[in-house]
């Protein structure tokens, strides 16, 4: 009789770098030091919104923002744009009054009017529109030093068992966060290896 295999735990691991390809490994919003790359990390995102007008938003959904929204981590700003591109005001505000990642996604996967089809020609810039913000806010300087400090090398996230995505290359070797051309490219959480 074969021994029996190990109890699965949900504690998480720690993050790990395989020194063979240069993979850096990340699934959990609070792991050190990958965390920083998971979408449900805290972090404050500032976006103007003349950033998000390639969504072609209703301007009434926009005007109750001022000319910036504050979002708490990059799954808020996803889910959030995800229902400005449905122009779904309702899914925008209970995306917006709520601090749960979890209940944000959840929000984000209910949003109505959802075209799948039109939302995957743009969710690539919206991540990339989304991490920029995020790892150059000024407040943001010790994510911007983890990612800058991991030089070349992909990154890949997995929360409970399931890929969520990965920042992708920086690509030409270059390790500047450069413009939303797209120097840094690929999804960080929204799908996808961007490889």
């Amino acid at each position: 009789m074969p021994p029996p295999k190990p109890h699965q735990t949900s504690r998480a691991r720690k993050p790990s770098t395989t020194p063979d390809t240069g993979t850096i490994y990340f699934y959990m919003p609070d792991a050190k030091p990958y965390g920083v790359f998971c979408q449900w990390h805290a972090s404050i995102i500032v976006v103007p919104i003349t950033s998000l007008h390639f969504l072609n938003p209703s301007p009434t959904i926009l005007a109750s923002h001022g000319e910036t929204i504050t979002f708490t981590c990059a799954e808020q700003m996803l889910m959030f744009s995800k229902a400005l591109f449905s122009s779904s005001a309702s899914s925008c505000q209970k995306i917006m009054a709520t601090y749960s990642p979890k209940e944000q996604k959840r929000l984000g996967r209910n949003v109505t009017s959802f075209n799948e089809h039109a939302w995957n020609t743009v969710k690539s810039r919206v991540a990339r529109v989304g991490n920029w913000y995020k790892f150059t806010h000024p407040c943001n300087t010790h994510m911007k030093a983890i990612l800058l400090g991991t030089g070349r090398g992909s990154w890949w996230g997995r929360r409970v068992g399931i890929v969520c995505g990965g920042l992708g290359l920086v690509r030409g070797g270059r390790r500047s966060l450069g413009g939303l051309g797209g120097r840094i490219w690929g999804l960080l959480g929204g799908g996808g290896s961007g490889n």
